[in-house]
């Protein structure tokens, strides 16, 4: 079980930043490690009740979900690195951290003296039933960050249960995160920091730039929801530090040769059909895998080390309502661990589901046209796919690459994808060779109004 725990920690790190290669930790020239913020040394939180509710840590969030850990079984980030670097022959020091530590470890000052390298490990913490007061980090780490990244190379490490404001972000040359990574947090953090394990994790949220582009919460007892569905990377007004879906490695990757399928007998199904004799899903209407199409792309390991990347499909509805959001992740998949200079072809399946919108008036609909926009994050874009769907199956598929995209990820350089220029002889796809026939309509119901609540998710 312990094994298990710290296997999936360590895949669930997320590599936000990596200046200049900071990291993985070099012991040619990193002799000592300085290891700031209270988060370090942390203990799981004792179960008492807050609110009738346990609360929560920074390994596990508060409530009726809270998990409880136990000192003995929690490996703190502090003592996972210090393990870890002992046996490449580097010390670690340590300020700043819990009173257990501050008071026979050096002061903030001297320590920056005399490392190499500075780790600030730092956090957030919430629970069921308690909103956060805000979106900074807890014990004034903020200022911590701010104050030490002027003295020495930097790395932060956050143990948070979602987003957070980063206004030192351009001062720090590494970020990485985790969100709740339960007793074997700090052995994932050393496993990414000293290079045992390849960063290969995803954002499931977008971080905000600054406070302006945060959706502000409801203070009073009724609270609208004016937003609606456009949250996070829907929303193209905000902007990010770190986008929805980012995420970096200590290698490269290419995506390329984007290809589209049809399953021709599945798409005349669901045009035939009626929605209102099979809920949508059903192997029924969907046809095989519950698949009307599907995507094929090929991702290589242009880079020095192996590691996996994940290919995210987002589509967009060119004759959908104007407040349609533009873009909708719709599909995404995760190759093996790649050895450098190999290469994995993905398959990507969209399902009459996932090729709809949703009309307030009129229900789900699908959409006989949409384009497909492939990448490694919602802001990294590097393909794209159009599928035509005629009304009796007969379907065109068209790939093209995108110019102002670049098709790589970026390893240990910057937090910005791409740094490799595209080919687009290797990024255009194939063209099925199906002829394109055009119905009476573009969009077509899935489910009538009267009988949409029956099988909404």
């Amino acid at each position: 079980h312990v094994d298990l725990a710290r296997k999936l920690a360590t895949a669930s790190v997320v590599l936000l930043k990596n200046q200049g290669s900071l990291l993985p930790v070099n012991a040619s020239t990193v002799k000592r490690i300085g290891i700031l913020g209270r988060a370090a040394d942390a203990k799981p939180a004792a179960f008492d009740r807050h609110m009738g509710l346990p609360r929560g840590d920074y390994y596990s969030g508060g409530g009726s979900g809270h998990i409880q850990g136990t000192v003995a079984a929690t490996w703190t980030v502090l003592d996972a690195i210090r393990a870890r670097a002992a046996k490449d022959g580097i010390e670690v020091l340590s300020a700043h951290t819990t009173s257990e530590h501050s008071s026979s470890s050096a002061s903030t000052k001297d320590l920056l003296d005399a490392v190499d390298l500075v780790i600030v490990v730092a956090g957030a913490t919430t629970s069921e039933g308690q909103d956060r007061s805000s979106l900074n980090l807890d014990d004034g780490a903020d200022d911590l960050i701010a104050q030490a990244a002027e003295a020495k190379p930097m790395a932060v490490l956050l143990m948070v249960p979602g987003a957070v404001l980063m206004p030192w972000e351009d001062m720090v040359d590494a970020i990485a995160t985790v969100f709740y990574g339960g007793q074997e947090t700090g052995a994932a953090f050393a496993a990414i920091l000293f290079g045992d394990a390849n960063p290969a994790a995803k954002l499931p949220i977008g971080i905000p730039k600054s406070q302006a582009d945060i959706i502000e919460p409801g203070r009073e007892g009724s609270v609208p929801y004016t937003e609606g569905v456009a949250t996070s990377y829907r929303d193209s007004g905000r902007q990010f530090a770190f986008p929805f879906g980012h995420g970096l490695s200590y290698t490269t990757f290419r995506i390329s040769n984007a290809a589209a399928r049809p399953d021709r007998d599945a798409w005349e199904q669901c045009v035939r059909n009626s929605p209102s004799a099979r809920p949508l899903g059903s192997p029924g209407l969907t046809g095989r895998g519950g698949s009307v199409a599907q995507i094929e792309v090929t991702v290589e390991n242009t880079g020095p080390r192996p590691g996996a990347e994940t290919v995210q499909v987002y589509l967009e509805f060119p004759k959908a309502p104007s407040d349609t959001p533009k873009l909708q992740l719709r599909g995404f998949k995760k190759t093996q661990d790649l050895a450098p200079g190999s290469k994995e072809t993905l398959t990507i399946h969209l399902s009459a589901r996932d090729i709809s919108t949703y009309i307030q008036t009129e229900g789900w609909r699908v959409h006989d046209s949409v384009v497909a926009r492939l990448g490694s994050s919602s802001e990294n874009l590097i393909l794209e796919v159009h599928l035509s769907l005629g009304e009796f199956g007969e379907t065109s598929f068209a790939s093209t690459p995108r110019p102002e995209a670049t098709n790589a990820t970026k390893p240990a350089g910057d937090h910005a994808h791409g740094s490799l220029p595209m080919n687009p002889n290797e990024a255009n796809a194939t063209n099925t060779g199906l002829s394109h026939v055009h119905g009476p309509s573009s969009i077509k119901p899935l489910v009538p109004p009267s009988e949409k609540n029956n099988w909404i998710d």
